[in-house]
């Protein structure tokens, strides 16, 4: 167990560290701060929520239709 110890610690110490190599210039650093900072994410899902409300309320100046329908197979 002793001779195994520095071989397996050689061998970890060499192989080359995979870390990620994302290089990012300054404007791709900026975009992804303005697509992923939280508060721009709440206010999209704002801008969202207001424009469905607006929808609502522009859809009950809208003409509306309902309809039923019922059968009967009586032999009286």
């Amino acid at each position: 167990m002793k001779r195994l110890y520095p071989l397996f610690l050689a061998m970890t110490c060499t192989l080359p560290m995979q870390a990620q190599s994302n290089n990012f210039t300054l404007k791709q650093c900026i975009e992804y701060g303005y697509t992923n900072h939280p508060s721009i994410k709440v206010g999209e899902y704002d801008i969202s929520f207001a424009r469905n409300r607006v929808k609502e309320g522009v859809a009950q100046y809208r003409p509306q239709s309902s309809g039923s329908f019922s059968s009967d197979n009586s032999l009286t």
